[in-house]
């Protein structure tokens, strides 16, 4: 889940359901750019769904920090498997979107641009990243079960490694698990992930900083705080 979803998850759940943030996934996120360019103000297209808040405040916090907040319109209306194809016809412009969806979207078409790269941007504001992704645990099982939580998180951590070292072997392995990707497109797109593996303790300043950013734009979005320590689960 995202930063913003686990956050308010864990205070939203009663004390005896409250989880813990395990490990997080750093991957890119893309604004790109179709065939022909915008001549007026530009429409940007996110994914729809709720979860596309976290891009969403983001895209906002870059915005503002230019001077640029009312001179994009955002627009909602197009889930991500349609947005590669919605780009590529010229019904849309502009779309902010994570791999795998920016290198289907070239793929499919070599005119479509990466024209920033999000997280690139939000490092020379704050001089940190943010995460994409969140492994959680429900906080009673985690406490009862820290040796086996402790086996998955290292599995995930293997199971990063070997996939970034292995793109044409994990791209393989993607299609055959059905994930709607084809080999030489996971293949392609695994080495503009960023994919990076990190424990909670070690990305707290992380999560802390894009959290700030979620406060900022929409407090109730995390509800209205910063997660205590308790949000952090410890592997050691």
């Amino acid at each position: 889940m995202c930063p913003s979803t686990g956050f308010v998850s864990h205070r939203q759940l009663n004390r005896q359901l409250l989880i813990r943030f395990l490990n997080l996934l750093f991957s890119q996120l893309y604004l790109t750019l179709a065939p022909r360019v915008a001549q007026d103000k530009p429409i940007l297209v996110l994914q729809s769904g709720q979860h596309i808040r976290c891009r969403e405040f983001i895209f906002k916090y870059l915005l503002s920090k230019n001077g640029l907040q009312n001179q994009v319109n955002l627009d909602f209306s197009i889930p991500n498997a349609n947005i590669a194809a919605a780009l590529i016809s010229d019904k849309i412009e502009f779309a902010l979107v994570p791999e795998p969806f920016a290198t289907v979207a070239q793929t499919k078409s070599p005119q479509v641009k990466r024209i920033l790269n999000i997280q690139a941007e939000y490092e020379k504001l704050t001089e940190k990243t943010f995460p994409m992704t969140l492994l959680v645990a429900n906080a009673d099982f985690a406490k009862n079960n820290k040796k086996l939580i402790k086996k998955i998180a290292a599995l995930y951590a293997k199971s990063n490694e070997w996939t970034v070292k292995n793109p044409k072997e994990a791209g393989i392995l993607a299609e055959k698990a059905n994930l709607g990707l084809k080999a030489a497109v996971a293949e392609k797109s695994i080495p503009n992930a960023n994919f990076i593996w990190q424990d909670s303790l070690t990305a707290k300043k992380q999560i802390e900083s894009i959290l700030s950013v979620f406060l900022q734009e929409a407090p109730q979005s995390i509800g209205g705080k910063l997660p205590d320590d308790d949000f952090y689960f410890s592997l050691k």
